[in-house]
């Protein structure tokens, strides 16, 4: 009977030993695979850090486009009411003209007073009337109380052959010399 109980120890043995053996394979593979799974850990946190560090980057990015853009639009606002202030008081300025072919107006952000030439001058010359120096007058009162506004001259031509310039474009770069001048000695406004 010792022989047949041998057998069967030999057996749970051999079978405790097979599943020893299938154990120490199995754990051997869960450690890989926990060692493998701790590197993916590692990775995605590395990760995880790096997008964190670049959303941070990308909002603070987008708070200073944001603060900026605020900025850049408070400029624009100013600048239209700048705009506005100007045209009105330069309509006041100008009103008892305005029948003599005076007229203000704003076109792509850029102020505008034309002055026909003959509220400026007599046809055929550069001289300024009086009427024309009074329009001047109202006009400078209003450019000097925005001193950092640039000012943009244009002389008219006319159609009258005139005596003492080359030609008409001469005539027009007198008219406008001549506006600039009184403009700027006569009435103060910067020339610069």
């Amino acid at each position: 009977s010792s022989c047949g109980a041998s057998k069967e120890s030999a057996k749970k043995l051999d079978s405790a030993n097979a599943q020893i053996s299938s154990l120490q394979t199995e754990n051997s593979q869960l450690q890989t695979t926990v060692t493998d799974l701790k590197k993916q850990v590692t990775d995605l946190s590395t990760q995880n850090t790096n997008v964190n560090n670049q959303f941070a980057s990308y909002k603070k990015q987008c708070d200073a486009n944001a603060q900026e853009l605020k900025q850049v639009n408070a400029v624009l606002e100013e600048f239209h009411q700048n705009v506005a202030t100007l045209i009105e008081k330069l309509q006041a300025a100008e009103a008892k003209f305005q029948d003599k072919g005076i007229e203000v107006y704003s076109e792509n952000g850029v102020v505008f007073v034309d002055m026909k030439d003959n509220l400026l001058y007599k046809s055929g010359s550069a001289a300024l009337s009086p009427q024309g120096k009074e329009a001047l007058s109202n006009l400078a009162s209003v450019l000097n109380e925005f001193p950092k506004l640039k000012v943009t001259v244009v002389g008219n031509t006319d159609t009258m052959h005139v005596k003492g310039v080359k030609d008409n474009w001469s005539l027009s770069t007198e008219r406008a010399n001549g506006v600039v001048r009184v403009l700027s000695k006569d009435y103060n406004v910067d020339p610069v």
